[in-house]
């Protein structure tokens, strides 16, 4: 039974306008998501809302709304695609907290869900699956294509899984502290990364499917009870050996890039160094770039592997390396990382310094998110002035003067020569004198 304070509150808000009741639904959806909500207010509060039969309650609703009843008319009466059935799919306040049963409480059950997920528009594919709250069971039937979830179209299941691997869901870890000591929820929360798992187990080996893997295999946590021996999955998922494939891998390699069949199997390995953490050895020195570039997103490598992996890999051994944490928490690696940054940029003739002010970057926010990491470092900032100029540099200018035909056009030499100026130091006083000389000549 509610309390006097309810039925004022819902009284007040009920004799409000629209934009009143909106705020209100908005700050209180705030609050349920840290769990420091104190309202009583529920679904009879927000069934009187939808009762008011106003467009812009009725959106508030389905943005915020708490019970999926209320929601469940709002969504099937409005149009595909509607902006109001985008916001009930990405609302992260219905439903939510244990055994979250979205989206079966706002669009139906899996029989009625099927049928929905087969036809939805893309936008409806990108709200449903970018939403952190999706029953643990809804996923791993889906994923399973088990009980009612086989008659989900293969294709359309591969595009449900891309779009999947954005969801912060799939690199949440059960938590005891926040999501309870339950046995039960912990393997319900575990079963859907298993299986994720085990879709290069059972998907089709198609350029579709080797793209939808990819990318959920380059974020999803490395965490599957059902597969024993990963590494056994590696040929089903072998480049294919056409001519466009070979061509397609080799310019990816320079350009520091995996391939989607490349990219499932550094997933299956990322998946076997979690089980056994020994392979890193034979993963270093592994023909396939896979699987190297495995250890190097995923391994705590030392300074001297990190030397190696760029001699070996170049550009690509820097994508990899730099997404991985693990090497952020040492000054030691972290100058190495700093080194490989300016190495690889110093290598490309067409440098545009994306590695080495990648590397600011990162230094600087993991240093805000983690300043245990940076205890024993002095305040760091980075000083272009000290940096090197590199070939790539001097190129990019030569390449402009080369493009300039009259002297007004200096000016887009001069804006150039002014960004170099911050990196490379006298050099630009020998580089402006040329290059003043070689365009008035013209």
């Amino acid at each position: 039974m509610r309390g006097y304070k309810a039925q004022i509150e819902e009284a007040e808000l009920l004799a409000s306008p629209p934009e009143a009741v909106a705020a209100f639904l908005k700050a209180r959806s705030e609050l349920l998501k840290t769990g420091a909500n104190s309202s009583e207010l529920d679904r009879e509060f927000e069934n009187a809302l939808r009762s008011r039969g106003d467009p812009r309650i009725d959106f508030a609703l389905a943005r915020y709304g708490r019970f999926g009843e209320v929601l469940k008319p709002i969504f099937q009466a409005a149009a595909p695609t509607s902006a109001i059935r985008l916001a009930a799919l990405s609302n992260s306040t219905v439903g939510g907290g244990f055994m979250s049963q979205f989206p079966f409480n706002v669009i139906g059950p899996a029989p009625e869900l099927v049928a929905w997920l087969n036809t939805c528009s893309e936008d409806e594919i990108e709200a449903l699956f970018d939403n952190p709250l999706l029953a643990d069971s809804f996923l791993t039937d889906m994923m399973r294509r088990e009980r009612d979830y086989e008659g989900i179209y293969i294709d359309r299941l591969a595009r449900f899984v891309m779009q999947l691997s954005r969801n912060p869901r799939m690199v949440k870890p059960y938590d005891e502290e926040s999501d309870g000591m339950d046995g039960y929820a912990e393997y319900s929360h575990g079963a859907v990364f298993d299986a994720g798992w085990s879709l290069c187990e059972t998907a089709p080996t198609t350029r579709l499917w080797a793209a939808a893997l990819s990318c959920l295999y380059d974020r999803m946590l490395p965490d599957s009870f059902s597969i024993k021996a990963p590494l056994d999955h590696l040929a089903r998922w072998a480049s294919p050996t056409d001519e466009e494939t070979v061509k397609d891998e080799a310019s990816g390699f320079e350009g520091g890039w995996l391939s989607d069949w490349q990219g499932v199997r550094k997933g299956i390995g990322k998946l076997a160094l979690h089980t056994n953490g020994a392979l890193l050895a034979d993963f270093l020195v592994s023909e396939d770039p896979a699987l190297r570039c495995a250890a190097y997103a995923e391994a705590a490598l030392t300074p001297d592997q990190l030397t190696g992996a760029h001699e070996r890999d170049k550009s690509l051994a820097w994508t990899y390396l730099h997404r991985n944490q693990k090497l952020w928490r040492t000054a030691a690696s972290r100058q190495v990382l700093h080194d490989i940054a300016w190495a690889v940029c110093r290598e490309d003739k067409h440098s545009d310094m994306l590695a080495p002010n990648t590397f600011n970057y990162l230094r600087s926010e993991f240093a805000k998110k983690n300043p245990q990491w940076f205890a024993d470092e002095e305040d760091w900032a980075p000083e272009p002035d000290s940096q090197p100029a590199t070939k790539a540099d001097v190129q990019a200018i030569h390449e402009l003067v080369a493009t300039q035909n009259a002297v007004p056009a200096f000016e887009g030499v001069m804006a150039s020569l002014k960004t170099l100026q911050t990196k490379i130091g006298w050099i630009w006083w020998m580089a402006l004198g040329g290059l003043l000389v070689a365009v008035l000549k013209r």
